[in-house]
């Protein structure tokens, strides 16, 4: 009798459990995961000295993933407004053409990077485009706010540029001797009594330097020795 029950019970069992085994192997719940890609941070050539600058022709270049295959990266500027292009296979890199179809100032890029099923994964890099070759106008109505016996104060109303002036610069007697991101500046450490002859330019963020100011002559204090007798 228990020999007979054995027969019936151990066939059932074992079916039962190859049944559940299998269902557990290949139903959907146990499918690997569809994971999103991934991209990498965007890499932008050639960049100028300040590590964000950039003009003409320029590279943009990622690295992109996915666990079933990267299907296209697009490449935008203008923050994703204007599509530059797309590539579907590795290498992921596209030339963007700066120069005259973007105007000068800040840009993002954007890069978004798409796997089979349509999920994606996006990176993004502040740049600033820079083709401009038109100079600032000159500094103008330089004059003296203060002065003593080692000591020049000057003042200037600012020059225009259609990008923006970043720096000027101040000279004596055409030998640059000083910067200010402002419309003042003091020279220092001046000889007193003595005659300095004092202009200022205007620089731009492409480098663009502008015509020379008024030439102001102007000359420091005497010390009290220096004084003549009364």
């Amino acid at each position: 009798m228990v020999n007979k029950l054995r027969k019936m019970v151990y066939p059932f069992s074992f079916g039962f459990l190859c049944a559940g085994l299998y269902s557990a192997l290949y139903s959907p719940s146990a499918e690997a995961a569809d994971n999103p890609p991934w991209v990498s941070p965007i890499a932008v050539s050639p960049l100028a000295s300040d590590g964000s600058t950039v003009s003409k022709d320029v590279q943009i270049s990622v690295t992109a993933g996915d666990d079933t295959g990267v299907s296209k990266v697009e490449f935008y500027s203008a923050n994703g407004g204007y599509l530059i292009g797309t590539r579907t296979s590795s290498p992921f890199t596209i030339k963007w053409s700066t120069d005259p179809w973007v105007p000068d100032g800040e840009q993002t890029i954007r890069v978004i990077a798409y796997d089979k099923s349509g999920q994606r994964a996006g990176a993004s890099r502040k740049v600033y485009i820079q083709n401009d070759k038109t100079a600032p106008s000159a500094p103008s109505n330089l004059q003296t706010t203060g002065k003593a016996a080692n000591s020049i104060s000057l003042e200037w109303t600012a020059a225009k540029d259609n990008v923006g002036v970043v720096v000027y610069e101040i000279y004596h007697d055409q030998v640059l001797v000083g910067s200010s991101t402002g419309t003042s500046f003091t020279l220092k450490d001046l000889n007193p009594g003595t005659t300095y002859q004092l202009s200022v330019k205007a620089k731009d963020r492409a480098g663009n330097l502008s015509a020379v100011s008024n030439i102001l002559n102007e000359s420091t204090s005497p010390t009290v020795q220096d004084l003549p007798p009364t």
